[in-house]
């Protein structure tokens, strides 16, 4: 009797022991982070953001390399993707711990609830010193013993309900035919993402709410992601992961800043070729051979530099852009030939069909340039600047009879009946006009040449004969 006794007597201190550690192990303070991986997934992605923000506001405006009038081309950014990316990655680390900090949560509170817009690198503070034992997230925070289920939803998302607002649910409430539609009954206090954890930290959470509260209810999505086993390599992978987004986007900020120099180059040299004075005019051919040389050599490692520079419509603006360049020094056939390789790259671009029109047209090549409008009619039937374009090249003796047949074609693939119901409606033409289309439209149609025009509110000859008079 007395061994049994002091054998019992062991057991129920070691029992007592046992709950009293792990009293201490769910009471004590613990901060549980993101996954390295989820943290360079989420630095990458914003970073990306960051980065094209930059290009943009490099892209949309011309102050980096027109910064004095005597000088052209002040700025080369042809090696400055790689330092901006990396400018972008610390840019964005910044964001990232403001938001997730309780500044930035006190700030985005009228719409996320004091809860982080994204997780970055806290996830989850347990009972914390200055708080009443509980979980807390962002700003927000919930006591153990208001929890009385969990769910893990279908997107990774673990939602908290509680009783303590709304008490416990009647057993009388009508429930809806669609599960969609039945009440909850319980209160949502919190959602948080779960999968940003690791697999360690996700079951000591669960364990630290079972220890609170033994009657915890949880759903089967969450019962079986708690049974899974951490498989090795896991994390590595996903690392690996981040890594190659890395190399992606450090290619990316190389191969977008090396486009920027090689259309800077293009832009200068048109520019500089119509220029007033003889010694811009003199500079034209180097910018020009600049931007060649950007292009015809990609480094062969960068996947996107050769992607821009060969396919794509990206690739059939940078020939767009050179065709211009070619035709602002007079080299009329190389700029034509530059343009059929833009339409090529993309054949279903219906302006650049009418600039290859009007490049055709101004060097005598009428009856191409009548090929180029037709293929811009056959892509796009509905459409009245390629009609306008052709009326505007097509003898006098054949304009009425052209114009005719286009009003019949018309009609048949748009305006059909003007009897549309309901009575008032009727059928428009949308297309889009810019200077170019007006000039070699209307300088053809009225036989006149306003080359000479650009922001004069009178054309010079009759200001000269005004003031003559």
């Amino acid at each position: 009797m007395n061994v049994a006794s002091d054998a019992d007597g062991f057991e129920n201190k070691t029992d007592t022991t046992n709950e009293q550690g792990e009293t201490a192990k769910f009471a004590a303070e613990k901060k549980l982070s993101a996954t390295a991986a989820h943290q360079g997934y989420t630095l990458i992605g914003v970073s990306f953001v960051v980065f094209e923000l930059i290009f943009l506001v490099l892209y949309s405006n011309d102050f980096w390399f027109l910064n004095r009038s005597d000088f052209w081309g002040d700025l080369n950014v042809y090696g400055l993707g790689i330092p901006t990316v990396l400018i972008a990655i610390l840019i964005a680390h910044l964001v990232l711990l403001w938001v997730e900090s309780r500044y930035g949560c006190i700030f985005f509170a009228p719409i996320w609830k004091r809860r982080p817009p994204i997780v970055y690198r806290r996830w989850l503070r347990l009972n914390e010193n200055e708080l009443y034992p509980g979980l807390s997230f962002g700003q927000r925070h919930v006591i153990w013993e208001a929890i009385d289920e969990i769910e893990l939803t279908f997107w990774g998302n673990l939602r908290i309900f509680s009783s303590a607002l709304s008490g416990n649910p009647s057993v009388k409430t009508t429930k809806s035919f669609f599960p969609f539609f039945r009440s909850e009954g319980l209160e949502e206090v919190l959602k948080f993402p779960f999968s940003v954890g690791n697999l360690e930290d996700q079951k000591f959470l669960i364990e630290a709410m079972r220890h609170h509260n033994p009657q915890l209810r949880m759903n089967a999505r969450l019962t079986k992601r708690l049974e899974q086993k951490d498989v090795k390599g896991t994390a590595l992978v996903q690392q690996f992961g981040v890594v190659f987004l890395l190399v992606v986007l450090l290619d990316v900020g190389f191969s977008m800043f090396t486009f920027l120099e090689m259309l800077k180059n293009y832009y200068l040299c048109e520019r500089t070729a119509i220029a007033a004075y003889r010694e811009e005019r003199k500079v034209a051919p180097i910018f020009f051979d600049q931007a060649e040389s950007i292009r015809t050599h990609p480094i062969p490692v960068s996947w996107v530099s050769n992607k821009i520079m060969s396919s794509g419509k990206i690739a059939s603006g940078v020939f767009q852009t050179r065709s211009d360049a070619l035709w602002s020094m007079g080299r009329k056939a190389e700029a034509i030939e530059s343009l059929k390789k833009a339409i090529e790259l993309s054949p279903n671009t219906f302006r650049l069909n009418l600039r290859l029109a009007r490049l055709l047209a101004q060097n005598d090549q009428r009856d191409e340039a009548i090929n180029q409008l037709n293929e811009a009619i056959d892509n796009h039937a509905s459409a009245l600047l390629p009609r306008l374009y052709t009326l505007a090249i097509t003898s006098d003796s054949q304009r009425a009879r052209t114009y005719k047949s286009f009003l019949h074609d018309l009609d048949d693939e748009l305006f059909a009946s003007d009897l549309l119901w309901p009575p008032g409606t009727h059928l428009f033409l949308q297309d889009v006009f810019y200077r170019d289309d007006l000039t070699f439209i209307f300088d053809r149609l009225l036989n006149t040449d306003t080359s000479g025009i650009r922001g004069t509110k009178l054309n010079p000859k009759e200001k000269k004969h005004k003031a003559g008079s």
